[in-house]
């Protein structure tokens, strides 16, 4: 479970530059990183990403197609597209990005498939098709990929002000409102941080990530209460202790008053 945000990964995984965080979520699959997790990976979910680097062919400059939301796909193309996104949740992303060419590049739902996946091999070109995709119906799908590529880069207001855009647009997508209340988290914005997070959670109960983010929020805050409240609820292994103590260590430098220079985990999720 890497806390970055989401993916490289931020447990937070804003995702996790994955959260030097790296843009990832916390618990997400290896592959491609959708959101954010604070600093810490799960060895259950830990990916065998490659970091990120351009790819080995060269990516030229060119004009991007004006994305057309209509475009429908023929049945071998959405077939093609169904094993793209397998390879990419696989972590072959160099393979899904060779077979994301053959698809209609005009398309608005393959544009954002490709700028997914070179959001982790090619970040600027990744920018590119997001922000070729802002003035159509996937305009927030690119707020929020905007939002993670911010966060990678250790922006994190800047990144909150996309993702409030993408959660505007998809109120009930959890992956969104982890990575919501995981920017909140970096920002010392705790209130808010518990809402995204509990809303997250029960959007989409059997996901981990917004589990992992709720138990570090508490050792953040040192609140004992609801610590002992959600451990006994979601029973974190010993290795799960761990992950949350490593996010823990990794988000506290960005939560600090200039001069605390605290180091030490408010709350020790191993005792």
């Amino acid at each position: 479970m890497v806390v970055h945000f989401r993916t490289g990964c931020v447990l937070l995984a804003l995702m996790v530059s994955t959260f030097s965080l790296q843009a990832c979520s916390v618990l997400e699959r290896p592959a491609m990183k959708r959101s954010i997790g604070a600093p810490a990976v799960s060895s259950q979910d830990e990916s065998r990403a490659t970091a990120a680097i351009t790819p080995a062919r060269v990516m030229e400059q060119e004009q991007l197609p004006r994305m057309d939301c209509g475009q429908a796909l023929s049945q071998d193309e959405d077939l093609r597209r169904s094993v793209v996104e397998q390879l990419a949740d696989q972590g072959d992303l160099y393979a899904a990005l060779a077979q994301v060419d053959a698809l209609p590049r005009r398309s608005a739902a393959i544009g954002l498939l490709r700028a997914d996946i070179l959001r982790q091999l090619d970040p600027p070109e990744s920018e590119r098709w997001y922000r070729a995709l802002l003035d159509t119906c996937m305009s927030g799908r690119a707020e929020h990929g905007l939002a993670l590529l911010e966060a990678a880069n250790g922006r994190y207001r800047d990144a909150l002000v996309r993702m409030q855009v993408a959660a505007r647009t998809y109120p009930a997508d959890p992956r969104i409102r982890n990575d919501l209340g995981v920017l909140h988290i970096y920002l010392n914005n705790d209130a808010r941080a518990a809402f995204e997070l509990r809303t997250a959670h029960e959007l989409a109960k059997d996901d981990l990530q917004p589990r992992f983010n709720l138990m570090l929020l508490a050792l953040l805050q040192a609140d004992v209460a609801s610590w002992q409240d959600l451990s006994a609820r979601w029973q974190p292994t010993t290795d799960v202790r761990g992950e949350l103590l490593a996010a823990c260590l990794r988000v506290l430098p960005f939560r600090q008053v200039s001069g605390q220079g605290i180091s030490v985990c408010p709350l020790d999720p191993r005792g």
